[in-house]
């Protein structure tokens, strides 16, 4: 119906994140900022980072939580993902003091991904 499924895969390479960061594009919502870079050499479909910072969020706990929440959010939209320009890079980091529900962070991230499509 859609295509083949996009191979999403998290970047653990500081030269990519340091690329994106430096070169990318910045965009930013109510609770999250997202870098973004377009990269035809890119090995897999998407590629993304996700961080909730320790000095915006104390606990642990709370933290695996957000991020868990992010990713969950990213895998289950993979039809706007289809959609998208494949060969991206992104970081999303989290901006709030507190936990954001799952709905709002859901939008936020639908937002995103309707820039990237401009």
């Amino acid at each position: 119906m859609y295509g083949k499924k996009p191979e999403i895969k998290s970047i653990r390479n500081r030269k990519k994140i340091r690329d994106i960061l430096v070169n990318g594009k910045f965009y930013k919502t109510k609770s999250l900022k997202f870098y973004f870079l377009k990269n035809d050499n890119l090995g897999s479909d998407l590629e993304f980072l996700i961080s909730v910072p320790k000095k915006k969020i104390k606990l642990a706990v709370t933290r695996n939580y957000l991020k868990r929440i992010i990713r969950e959010v990213i895998c289950n939209n993979n039809q706007i993902l289809n959609k998208l320009y494949t060969k991206t890079m992104f970081i999303v980091v989290f901006n709030k003091n507190c936990k954001i529900k799952y709905v709002k962070l859901e939008k936020e991230i639908l937002t995103f991904t309707r820039k990237i499509e401009q």
